[in-house]
């Protein structure tokens, strides 16, 4: 398990248990404080906020700028030795900072579950305007697969709805990296 630290955290958890208690100074007791949005509601059991919780290391990464498929491969080329898929979401702003870094879905020896929403998600929290997604191959070689092309467009199509640019899938894998959207294979 990570800690807060090592990653991005996105919290989900009931309104109630964000916002209900304020801590109080040393030596008093814990004072309920009422959230007019909860308090009022009739939906105050279903309603849920959202936290984005950054990591110490988070103006480092908004520092990097990812103007090119291979420095998004260079970033994530610890990916390669690993022998479980791993796919990351890049959310990016107007000038190509990397917002964060996501860890969207571990997977098998060749395949990653993922969805629009799941990538999407952390776009939206993050306030991005695009997005770079990328994911390893254990197998050693970066080709995509069918499943990879349709995961790229479904991607595109999906994001195109909501005003956020697919700029890229990047593969990584032992023996190289591969641009889905260059359409180009290097080595390392």
């Amino acid at each position: 398990m990570r800690s807060q630290d090592q990653a991005d955290v996105v919290l989900y958890a009931p309104a109630e248990d964000l916002f209900a208690y304020r801590e109080p100074r040393r030596n008093r007791r814990r004072e309920k404080v009422e959230d007019p949005l909860v308090a009022s509601s009739q939906y105050a059991g279903l309603l849920v906020r959202t936290a984005l919780i950054r990591s110490s290391d988070y103006q480092k990464v908004r520092e990097t700028v990812l103007d090119s498929a291979r420095k998004v491969a260079v970033l994530l080329r610890h990916l390669a030795a690993a022998n479980q898929e791993h796919f990351i979401t890049i959310p990016l702003n107007n000038n190509l900072n990397a917002l964060a870094i996501h860890e969207t879905g571990i997977g098998t020896s060749d395949a990653t579950m993922i969805s629009p929403p799941d990538v999407f998600r952390v776009v939206l929290l993050t306030a991005g305007s695009g997005v770079i997604v990328a994911h390893n191959h254990p197998s050693g070689r970066p080709v995509p697969s069918k499943d990879d092309q349709r995961t790229l467009e479904s991607l595109k199509v999906s994001g195109k709805c909501i005003g956020i640019t697919v700029y890229d899938m990047i593969i990584v894998a032992g023996d190289g990296w591969l641009s889905m959207g260059l359409g180009e294979e290097q080595t390392w």
